[in-house]
C-alpha cells in the first residue's frame, strides 16, 4: 500500500515498524468510497488488501500469486486456493460474505473485481488474478505494495 495514502485524506499511521493496525486499512478502504467510482488498480489494491485481511495470507507471496483459476465464486461464497509449486501442496479457504458491510466485504469485493475483469467465476485460466489495467498483469510484488 506504499504511497496509497497520498491519495485520501487519511493520514498514514505514524509508527517506528511497519504493521498498521486493522481499523486504519479499514478506515482507508472505506475512505475511497464506493465501488463503482474506484479506478481499475484503486479496486484491485482494495480486493486484495480485503482478501489479505480475511484470509490472513502473505500479500506477495500469497494473495499476489493468485491465479484466475484459484478463485470460485458459488452463489455468495468464495473459494480460493493458492498452490506451493515447490511443496506440491496447496492452501483452500471458503469465505462468507459479510451482511452487514458491503463495501469492506471481501466476497462483494472479489465478485466486483471479477465482474469489472471480465473474469468467469468458474474459470480454470492460468493468468495472474490481479491486473492493474485490462489485459495486463500485476506483478505479486505490485500487489503487496
Amino acid at each position: 500500500m506504499q504511497g496509497l495514502e497520498r491519495d485520501t485524506r487519511c493520514a498514514r499511521p505514524v509508527t517506528n515498524n511497519a504493521v498498521w493496525p486493522i481499523e486504519h486499512v479499514l478506515k482507508l478502504l472505506r475512505h475511497w468510497g464506493p465501488t463503482a467510482k474506484l479506478s481499475d488498480s484503486k479496486l484491485a489494491v482494495k480486493t486484495a488488501m480485503l482478501l489479505a485481511l480475511a484470509t490472513m495470507w502473505r500479500p506477495t507471496s500469497e494473495i499476489g500469486a493468485l491465479r484466475q483459476k484459484d478463485i470460485h465464486v458459488d452463489g455468495s461464497l468464495l473459494s480460493v486456493q493458492v498452490a506451493y509449486s515447490k511443496a506440491r501442496t496447496y492452501k483452500k479457504l471458503r469465505i462468507q460474505p459479510l451482511t452487514r458491510d458491503n463495501i469492506l466485504c471481501p466476497v462483494q469485493m472479489t465478485q466486483e473485481y471479477m465482474d469489472r475483469m471480465g473474469y468467469q467465476y468458474h474459470s480454470e485460466e492460468d493468468n495472474q488474478f490481479f491486473r492493474i489495467q485490462k489485459g495486463k498483469s500485476t506483478a505479486p510484488r505490485t500487489v503487496a505494495g
